[in-house]
């Protein structure tokens, strides 16, 4: 891979630190409309996604990406996909909310990136079975493969990049994970991360790749160096800062992923909390990411229907005006 011209060597993901930040949605099934109770079926939700607002709060916030769940811990993709319709019925949606969220969010210069979770989650005991998570660990890490390259054929260049959830390091790296069932925790040994990374690339061999494998206890991996164009990055706390461009996991365009309202997802009953750093600190922090040639995710937490809360779009719209301008 060629030298960037302002000392980075992963070129694939050089314009997270030239955007220097980016606003990340985990809106999944879980999510709540405001004031309510329980969520809209993900189906019903997806239609009634209101593209225009969604893209209007990324320019409001200044984003220079846009880091988006297609799925959470409960297997449902906002688009078609034969390959998933043939595994289970019922989880994909006839709207092609990407299309149309890549489009409006190109329109601004914005990228999407697509996050995605790498696991088959207990509150999801019908993907268990129907995926093979549960007895055929290999055959389920084969149906991601062919679920991301046809989502990445699908999209092309209008998808700049992934970040894949839950690709943990082997179970015996973090001791921690060994009262979780095996096939939570040891899954990662089963994949072959080159083939995988490949895959993530199918359409657009210049998109940005990152697996997240060791979570916020510790941004480091046995596996990241020479595959991933990017770290990962989730933390709990503004508390970690790069040395430099590739000072990412592996080597890797350093990036970080913090979530700054509620705790990622908005599926509590009552309004989304306050953010909660002040807007100052935030623009502090970002200010100093930049310098060092870093990027940032500001995780807000989004209602179903109304998504960012009026108080986080509030801080975003100070930080756009004191990083942006006008």
């Amino acid at each position: 891979m060629t030298q960037h011209t302002d000392g980075h060597t992963n070129t694939r993901a050089s314009w997270l630190a030239d955007a220097g930040y980016g606003l990340a949605l985990h809106w999944t099934t879980h999510s709540l409309p405001r004031g309510a109770t329980s969520p809209i079926p993900y189906r019903d939700a997806v239609e009634r996604f209101d593209v225009p607002l969604l893209v209007q709060q990324c320019v409001d916030a200044g984003a220079g990406w846009l880091l988006f769940t297609i799925s959470h811990a409960q297997q449902h993709l906002p688009f078609p996909s034969p390959t998933l319709d043939r595994v289970i019925v019922g989880r994909t949606c006839e709207r092609d909310l990407v299309a149309e969220i890549a489009a409006a969010l190109a329109v601004h210069g914005i990228r999407l990136i697509l996050y995605y979770p790498n696991v088959a989650d207990d509150s999801d005991p019908d993907w268990q079975r129907a995926s093979g998570w549960l007895y055929d660990p290999k055959s389920y890490a084969a149906l991601q493969y062919d679920l991301v390259a046809e989502i990445g054929e699908r999209y092309g260049p209008r998808v700049a990049g992934w970040w894949l959830d839950n690709c943990y390091d082997p179970v015996h790296k973090y001791p921690r994970w060994h009262h979780l069932h095996v096939s939570a925790v040891a899954h990662a040994d089963l994949y072959d991360f080159a083939r995988y990374a490949e895959a993530l690339r199918a359409g657009n061999p210049d998109r940005a790749v990152t697996f997240n494998y060791s979570g916020t206890d510790a941004w480091r991996s046995v596996l990241g160096t020479g595959l991933v164009d990017y770290g990962a990055g989730e933390s709990n706390l503004l508390d970690r800062v790069p040395s430099g461009p590739d000072a990412g996991e592996g080597g890797s365009q350093w990036h970080s992923f913090v979530w700054m309202d509620e705790f990622w997802v908005h599926s509590k009953p009552g309004e989304v909390p306050l953010p909660r750093y002040a807007t100052e600190q935030v623009v502090a922090y970002i200010e100093y990411v930049r310098k060092f040639g870093g990027g940032f995710s500001y995780n807000a937490a989004p209602y179903q229907d109304e998504l960012v809360a009026e108080a986080t779009m509030a801080q975003l719209r100070e930080i756009r005006q004191a990083l942006r301008g006008t």
